[in-house]
């Protein structure tokens, strides 16, 4: 290893810093100590990307020792001071650097007025720098602060808070930024026509409208990734553009969505949402490999048989799929005693985040035998943290005796290719244990089992599960069961 150093420190300057415009801004510095004259020539300048962060500037180990003994007030004026350290370091430093071209810049600031004219001017350097991969974060990533007031305090903090607006240069030089990151800003000026080469766009807490974000697609040709995370302002997000050529939506925690979502988007590959269950409505989602979609527990249902067969047809065509089927509670009584419209017929890998409940039980049996080329099942169970939920009206299939009767009644030759089944945090309830025996005697190509328990369960009921599955009847003689 000291030989190689020797070689290394014996190259040219140029070859020296050509190699530092790939390392981030202390990489290079750390680099620089190794031979004094790289240092005295100030190599390190000629870093192409930098990361700045003001945490890293704040004392944590300190900050979090006063905090420990009660001592908030210390802790908030060294958090103070870091901030002013950030604060130097960014005029002291920025305008030393040579660099011709910027690869990547990642700053994070909670932004307050005052240093307006800082990160403006910090803005202008990259974006004449030419940076191909810009992430701005003004959001208070200090975990001390964030812990310590209640969640309402915490929101409130967050709508009050001053938010930076992004300057005018920024729309009208960019076009060298292929990768944009975005979080807790306003966009001002909202121009992203000048975005000739953007492939890659992630907007944070960014309150943005239906209308701009059809802009940025129409205006982004290159793009190929949107995300919106926790976005406001948004009550319905519609896309129509069957000619675009974005490739991945992803969809989280945006509000408030109450007209639902609608796309029509024929190249997408892969779709992901994350919030509360809202109306879709999934059209010629031909190219359609991967969705996700993670809705948080509801006790309300405001599907009925009519929506559920629209937002299930989007799914068609998906190779991927993972659902949380507690959200869906329940399929109408159709779904399952007449022709099903969740046909998932190129479907080879399903997860299933589940509660295991019997009101589950026609929605998981329903993805199962509408997926004949299902190749490895993943099911994640949560524990019910809230009483159970009961149907009623039009949306009740079964009555509430019929669900304990329905898996061990149920047939199906749709898990013929099945290989591989996982479950993570397996309890030994009843229903898990009749869902596994379900799959055990339905699934003929059935290779490896894997069960994971729950990190609480008691060991005894753990093994006397265990040795019930053990027992039950297997379609493939050839399993491998793995227990953890």
């Amino acid at each position: 290893m000291a030989d190689e150093l020797v070689g290394f420190s014996k190259l040219p300057l140029e070859l020296v810093a050509m190699i530092i415009t790939f390392l981030s801004y202390f990489d290079a510095f750390r680099l620089c100590l190794v031979r004094k004259d790289w240092y005295r020539n100030n190599l390190w300048l000629r870093c192409g990307s930098i990361d700045l962060d003001e945490t890293t500037f704040m004392y944590n180990s300190a900050r979090y020792n006063f905090i420990n003994i009660g001592r908030k007030t210390r802790a908030q004026e060294l958090k103070r001071r870091g901030k002013l350290r950030f604060v130097d370091f960014l005029n002291r430093t920025m305008p030393q650097l040579v660099t011709p071209v910027m690869s990547r810049l990642n700053f994070r600031m909670c932004y307050a007025a005052q240093y307006q004219e800082l990160i403006d001017n910090l803005i202008k350097f990259a974006v004449a720098k030419r940076v191909a991969n810009l992430s701005l974060d003004f959001s208070d990533g200090d975990p001390l602060l964030s812990m310590d007031p209640p969640p309402r305090s915490i929101f409130w903090r967050f709508e009050e808070r001053p938010s930076y607006v992004l300057p005018s240069c920024f729309f009208e030089d960019a076009k060298a930024i292929r990768i944009l990151n975005l979080t807790c800003c306003c966009l001002g000026v909202f121009n992203f026509k000048g975005f000739l080469r953007l492939t890659y766009l992630c907007l944070k807490r960014v309150n943005v409208s239906e209308d701009e974000v059809i802009h940025i697609l129409k205006s982004c040709r290159l793009l190929d990734t949107l995300s919106l995370l926790d976005c406001r302002d948004l009550p319905r997000l519609e896309i129509y553009l069957p000619a675009l050529r974005l490739k991945k939506l992803i969809v989280r925690d945006c509000s408030p969505l109450s007209l639902g979502i609608e796309l029509l988007l024929p190249g997408l590959l892969y779709f992901e949402y994350a919030g509360r269950l809202v109306w879709f409505s999934l059209k010629n989602m031909t190219h359609l490999e991967e969705a996700v979609f993670d809705f948080p527990l509801d006790t309300t249902l405001p599907y009925y048989s009519q929506e559920l067969k629209t937002f299930l047809c989007g799914f068609a065509n998906v190779k991927i799929l993972s659902i949380c089927t507690y959200a869906i509670k329940i399929l109408p009584s159709e779904y399952m005693e007449g022709p099903s419209y969740c046909k998932l017929l190129f479907a080879e890998h399903l997860t299933l985040k589940t509660r295991a409940e019997p009101i589950e039980t026609p929605g998981i049996l329903c993805f199962l035998q509408n997926s004949p080329l299902l190749k490895t099942l993943t099911i994640l169970v949560f524990l019910p943290q809230r009483p159970k939920f009961t149907p009623s009206g039009q949306n009740r299939g079964y009555s509430e005796e019929a669900y304990y009767g329905m898996l061990e009644k149920s047939e199906t030759d749709s898990l013929d290719r099945l290989e591989e089944v996982e479950v993570y945090g397996f309890t030994g309830r009843y229903h898990e244990i009749e869902l596994l025996k379900f799959i055990l005697r339905s699934s003929k190509s059935l290779s490896k089992l894997t069960v994971t328990a729950w990190i609480s369960i008691n060991p005894e009921y753990y093994s006397r599960a265990t040795e019930e599955i053990m027992r039950a009847k297997v379609a493939s003689e050839s399993i491998v069961f793995t227990w953890r």
